[in-house]
């Protein structure tokens, strides 16, 4: 029946509408109030058994989500209580609901609620201690999406957003309508999307307001804007400590999201920032831990060309650079961080560019308009039923059209006005177009400012990124940096050679222009000019480096198959000892390992591959030949496959004689290491200017425990070559009567020992296959008073 989830809530009814304890009506409490302030005039805020907060008005109740269609998503007992500000007025009140549960994990909603959604290091969350079933606030009798659609379009930036998702709501069974499903900003919040426990979070509002925390945690920001408001902070030395004490990039595009959107509740109020309590800066800690405040969207119900406010038109960058914040309001500290900051030139050029990237990306009309468009037809199926419910937005599905109409024309019209607005704010010298291209969009990208122009990049449609245009501004110079991807190198950019080779530079826009990069392939190792070999990986090696010629490669996808995709190139060290893990090994070379969780860093993700360019022109029949190993075999199974692909092209397995693919599955032995190999790669890779052999680390079963670790070393690719013929070349005594010898051949071949005291009769001492270097060892044990004995060497044919 319904094309939204459904929420149904069974709860005792007096704990809703008892006159003395119904959490949902004005009730005994309105009247005491009313009755002991006569004359008053009524608001949203008088109080009312709505408007209480605590344990004595949270009644438990039983919660039940369904997918559209019918599936049960999850049941379980809650608490619910009403919340918002002065929206608990409204017929149709916003609900919040905590999690109570027994059962691992105790006290949290464990479901997929909103899919997609994931932390700050990428990872899904589906476990939420609580959520909100909001009615949209002040937007109830507007569009019922307002405040959800700013923390949508927000969301790629550094400022923190809540996920939404529409749900139809049943009050024991009765129609109740549409709410919007929206995460909690509260420290429960920033556990799960940063990992920082929750009784560290310190988060403030307003001027420094303590909402969660210590008494006490708040005098950290207070120090802070003290400090900016009584020193110089165009000194160099003051403007570093203020990037200690706060995420300057977040501030700056927080306040450029709140400036774009127009909030007419802004900046006087609804602003929320949060910190982890730490004793100082932590410098190497990751995003979020380090102490420094940053600032989440909060409450923008009041924004988006909604009829208290200015519309699209509205200057709300002079207002946040007013000495007493909005017109009408005496608030100087609403405004001061960012007035102070402001006259800063390199704060001031950094939020011009970052706020020009942001319009050109994230809040283009395109993208603004096709969000408030996707947003509007997830809900028009089921809007009729919830506005007969409430006789709301006028009674009529055409005023609820006319008002989405109003968001959409400011999504197409608001960044113009943006723009003039800091023209004529920061005296900027006008427009200046760019236009950015790239020789071949597979082999490297381009940054600009604060954003990276790919297929991904907010604003870009149907995933073709170049040639990429935005707008800037004259006199503000912006940063261009080349960015091949892995395999290629920058080779200068078009009709510049002055530029030569540098990656990144700065110009200083006038007019219209255009900058391409461009691209070629990274130059593959020659096996031409002889083989190549891998024979060890330091665990010191830093971050990011690889072997000539190779790359490590991640995906996103947890447990992967063969056919997961290769997202990313591993960029952390490789002595972690802990989670997903690409270990050095030295001589022994390297290990792959995946857990059930990442790196906990941004960008992080699960093993793997080895990959390697190589160059086959002028040689064909090539061999490889590797050793696999495990190095904990665990108790799920995990194995490393050879692949190859002829430059761009798909990988395929590498067959065997038998028409097998080559690869080492996990021994069930610790330390145990085979040899694969001498196999010849498909006569297609013959003669090529560039062909990828890939040691594919992937997931074959097990369903509990540990992941097996695996060790791939001694890399050898080289043309095909008759077996030489073997030799020893020294010979030294270990110990009386035991013989050490070394041997010398083919490498990666085996050799049969074989010793006799007549040079007629010759005995077999056993196997030995040599090093990637065709060299080997060999001891044997003979009583020390035997006159004479020979031995030799025969190469064992495959």
């Amino acid at each position: 029946r319904y094309a939204l989830p459904v929420v149904s809530i069974a709860l005792n009814t007096n704990d809703l509408f008892n006159y003395t304890t119904g959490i949902y009506m004005l009730g005994k409490i309105f009247t005491d109030y009313t009755n002991s302030h006569p004359g008053e005039i009524l608001t949203g805020h008088t109080p009312a058994n709505y408007t209480q907060r605590g344990g004595a008005w949270e009644p438990r109740a039983h919660f039940e989500y369904f997918e559209p269609g019918g599936s049960t998503g999850f049941a379980q007992n809650v608490l619910v209580d009403i919340q918002g500000q002065s929206s608990r007025s409204f017929r149709e009140k916003s609900l919040g609901i905590k999690a109570r549960r027994a059962a691992p994990p105790t006290d949290a909603i464990a479901y997929n609620l909103w899919p997609g959604l994931a932390d700050r290091a990428g990872r899904a969350l589906t476990e939420f201690p609580n959520l909100r079933l909001a009615n949209s606030g002040n937007d109830w009798n507007e569009t019922m999406f307002r405040d959800s659609l700013c923390h949508r379009l927000t969301a790629p930036t550094r400022v923190d957003t809540l996920a939404y998702r529409p749900v139809i709501v049943f009050l024991d069974g009765e129609y109740w309508g549409i709410h919007n499903a929206r995460e909690q900003l509260d420290p429960g919040f920033f556990e799960n999307h940063y990992g920082v426990p929750r009784d560290e979070v310190v988060l403030c509002e307003s001027i420094g307001t303590l909402v969660d925390g210590r008494p006490g945690d708040e005098q950290h920001f207070l120090n802070l804007r003290v400090f900016m408001e009584t020193n110089d902070v165009t000194n160099p030395a003051n403007y570093a400590w203020i990037n200690t004490q706060m995420d300057v990039q977040n501030f700056i595009a927080y306040q450029a999201s709140e400036i774009y959107i127009a909030n007419a509740d802004w900046p006087h109020n609804n602003i929320r920032f949060w910190r982890r309590r730490t004793p100082q800066f932590e410098t190497n800690a990751p995003y979020g831990h380090d102490g420094r405040w940053r600032w989440a969207m909060f409450d923008t119900d009041l924004s988006y060309g909604h009829s208290w406010s200015g519309g699209y038109s509205e200057n709300s960058l002079s207002y946040a650079l007013n000495p007493t914040g909005r017109p009408g309001l005496d608030a100087p500290w609403s405004t001061v961080i960012f007035r102070r900051l402001m006259t800063n030139p390199r704060f001031r050029a950094e939020y011009i560019n970052t706020m020009a990237d942001l319009l050109n990306s994230v809040f283009a009309e395109t993208r603004a308009v096709a969000t408030v468009s996707q947003m509007q037809a997830a809900l028009v199926e089921s809007m009729p039923e919830h506005i007969r419910r409430w006789r709301t937005m006028g009674d009529s599905m055409n005023s609820w059209s006319n008002n989405v109409r109003v968001m959409r024309t400011f999504a197409s019209q608001r960044s113009i006005y943006c723009r003039q607005h800091m023209i004529k704010e920061l005296g900027l010298g006008g427009y200046a177009p760019l236009t950015l291209n790239v020789s071949h969009p597979n082999r490297g990208r381009l940054r600009i400012n604060t954003l990276i122009v790919d297929a991904n990049t907010p604003g870009v449609t149907n995933g073709v990124a170049y040639p990429w245009r935005g707008i800037y501004f004259r006199g503000v110079p912006v940063e261009l940096e080349a960015m091949p991807q892995p395999g290629y190198s920058f080779a200068g950019w078009s009709n510049r050679t002055d530029l030569g080779l540098q990656t990144t530079i700065t110009v200083n826009l006038t007019d219209a222009v255009t900058y391409t990069a461009l691209f070629e392939r990274a130059p593959p190792h020659d096996l031409d000019t002889g083989p190549f070999l891998f024979t060890a990986w330091s665990t010191d090696a830093a971050a990011g480096t690889t072997p000539p010629h190779t790359r490590f490669e991640q995906t996103s996808v947890k447990d992967p198959g063969l056919e997961a995709p290769l997202d990313g190139d591993w960029g952390l060290p490789y002595n972690l000892t802990s989670r997903s893990r690409l270990n050095g090994l030295g001589e022994d070379g390297l290990a792959f390992l995946n857990t059930s969780s990442t790196q906990d860093v941004p960008g992080a993700g699960y093993l793997g591959a080895a990959t390697v360019a190589l160059r086959t022109v002028g040689v064909t029949n090539i061999d490889v030949s590797w050793v696999g190993g495990t190095v904990a075999p665990n108790q799920q199974v995990c194995a490393i496959r050879l692949q190859f692909a002829l430059g761009e092209g798909a990988f395929q397995d590498v067959p065997a004689a038998n028409g097998q693919p080559v690869e080492y599955v996990r021994s069930a032995v610790a330390g145990h290491q085979q040899l694969l190999g001498p196999v010849t790669l498909p006569a297609a890779a013959n003669g090529q200017p560039y062909v990828h052999l890939r040691w594919r680390y992937y997931f074959v079963s097990g369903s509990s425990g540990s992941r097996a670790q695996l060790r791939l070393d001694d890399i050898r690719v080289a043309p095909s070559a008759p077996g030489l013929a073997g030799s020893l070349t020294s010979l030294s005594s270990v110990v009386s009567g035991q013989w050490q010898f070394g041997l010398q051949g083919s490498p990666h071949r085996a050799y049969t020992v074989e010793t006799s005291t007549n040079l007629s009769n010759w005995e077999s001492l056993g196997t030995v296959t040599l090093n990637v270097n065709g060299g080997a060892s060999f001891v044997d044990v003979r009583p020390p008073l035997e006159p004479t004995r020979f031995y030799r060497l025969r190469l064992v044919e495959p």
